[in-house]
């Protein structure tokens, strides 16, 4: 679709230099590296090229939700991709849900809050500071999801109006004194989260969380490591965001204990039963779910392309974000996998949003114009030439890749293609916490790696000459760059 008079733009230079711009016929938009004219981007396709009055060149993509975090206004601290996504799988907040968010901040996590639970879902989000609130309306509005939110003014600590909802998430300095109010507003079997930056907060959270009676509590922290991909000089880069928060969640549940005990080991032997199946798929973990969600803006209305199938973890998983107008197309070279998963979707009601194909990505991609391909294969790198093919300008590819050698292949592929942009690896690695009276800290063991994710955005073929250097690192040795915001869009 041709970009409008007022659509939103994400103009990428380089992987220090991005920019959240909003399309204004007969007006430039200036930077240190030359003029940029919005007439010479309206009526142009997401994916292009655009060349400044000094001949630098800028790509022009479609904002996602991930896009806007921390580029947006704000007056206050955000919270992080690695996190957000974290957040909507622990809690399964997706379409649908009726959430109930404080502080709202900036508005940072109800943007993607909202992107997720809609069309039929809704965001009812908390804050005492009308500062907030004012700035966090505006960057709503800007991701055109204001219906899918109520800003209300107030505080979660003295009161929640809403009942029967799904989910409660605390990002406040003293979550715990909100406790018993979200106990009174999330159904059963409703889940909370307490995000929180220090340990001191997290088991004031605990200890309030066991009082009052929730179950299943736990505790993280999500760690995002990027990656520097170079011939010959592939590893992680030297600094990183060290420290975000803690994430403690937990159940409402009205049950007995022992019912309780035994749903919990029920679950532990459901998923010991996974893990025995050994090489016939990825386990998707939590964290690196969450993150493929951000990063690729998987939500309800989008097409999606999947390979491979395998047990259908992820497919089962994508079908329930894409749900209620978008779909799954999900390819595996074995058709006993896909018989078994088509069972397993019917039983759970998302059979309507997956169609299960028996194929290889590596040779042919059925579908055209789709939002996302994720690739979870051994050789993705084999599979990037036809993923350009189904892809829609501007859309996003993702390789998940065990190994460092396979994500060189695969960044080496996604170059040679000359027709991705915006390459950039990362692993994500969850710590959990054992939290107790006097004795709080990590637990002794961690998974220590699951996997890489490289992911990319499609460009118009042809628009990269040899010569052109890609950028294939959002870090390169340099410490992150925290924007002021947009200006005047």
């Amino acid at each position: 679709m041709p970009i409008k008079d007022g659509d939103l733009l994400w103009v990428v230079y380089d992987h220090k230099r991005k920019w959240l711009l909003r399309a204004k016929a007969g007006e430039n938009f200036q930077t240190h590296l030359g003029i940029i004219k919005y007439d010479d981007i309206i009526g142009k396709e997401y994916g292009f090229k655009v060349v400044s009055n000094t001949n630098a060149f800028f790509w022009v993509f479609e904002p996602l939700p991930v896009d806007v975090i921390l580029k947006m206004g704000r007056a206050t601290q955000i919270i992080y991709p690695q996190d957000i996504g974290f957040i909507l799988v622990q809690t399964d907040i997706g379409p649908g849900k009726k959430v109930v968010e404080a502080g709202t901040g900036s508005g940072s996590l109800t943007i993607n809050l909202a992107y997720y639970v809609r069309p039929n879902g809704h965001i009812y989000s908390y804050d005492i500071n009308e500062k907030s609130t004012k700035q966090a309306q505006k960057n709503l509005e800007k991701m055109n999801l204001a219906a899918f939110a109520t800003l209300k003014a107030g505080d979660v600590c003295q009161a929640i109006e809403e009942k029967e909802v799904d989910v409660v998430m605390l990002d406040l300095a003293t979550p715990w004194l909100a406790v018993e109010n979200a106990w009174g507003a999330l159904k059963e079997s409703g889940s909370i989260c307490c995000f929180s930056p220090t340990i001191e907060q997290v088991k004031k959270n605990v200890k309030i969380l066991n009082i009052r009676g929730f179950v299943d509590i736990r505790t993280h922290e999500v760690l995002c490591q990027d990656y520097q991909v170079r011939e010959n000089a592939t590893r992680p880069i030297t600094t990183m965001i060290g420290h975000t928060g803690f994430m403690t969640f937990a159940r409402k549940a009205l049950r007995t204990e022992k019912a309780i005990e035994e749903e919990i080991k029920s679950s532990e032997d459901r998923i010991d039963e996974v893990l025995k199946i050994g090489n016939i798929a990825h386990i998707s973990y939590p964290q690196d779910l969450g993150f493929i969600l951000v990063q690729t803006g998987i939500g309800p209305d989008k097409r999606v392309v999947e390979a491979h199938t395998g047990s259908g973890s992820l497919t089962k998983k994508f079908a329930y974000y894409v749900q209620s107008n978008g779909h799954i197309y999900s390819y595996d070279i074995d058709e006993r996998n896909c018989q078994q998963v088509q069972k397993d979707l019917d039983v759970q009601n998302l059979a309507t949003f997956v169609t299960l194909k028996v194929g290889d990505v590596c040779r042919t991609i059925e579908e055209k114009e789709v939002d996302v391909v994720v690739l979870d294969i051994p050789t993705p790198w084999m599979a990037v030439e036809t993923a350009w093919g189904a892809l829609k300008g501007s859309g996003s590819i993702c390789c998940f890749s065990l190994t460092l050698e396979q994500v060189k292949e695969n960044v080496e592929a996604l170059k040679k293609t000359r027709g991705f942009a915006d390459i950039r690896t990362h692993a994500v690695l969850c710590r959990d916490y054992q939290v107790s009276e006097n004795e709080t800290r990590p637990t002794t063991t961690m998974i220590g790696h699951t996997g890489f994710m490289t992911f990319a955005r499609k460009v118009i073929k042809g628009e990269i000459a040899s010569e052109e250097k890609i950028n294939t690192t959002v870090g390169n040795e340099e410490s992150p760059i925290f924007d002021e915001g947009e200006k005047d869009i």
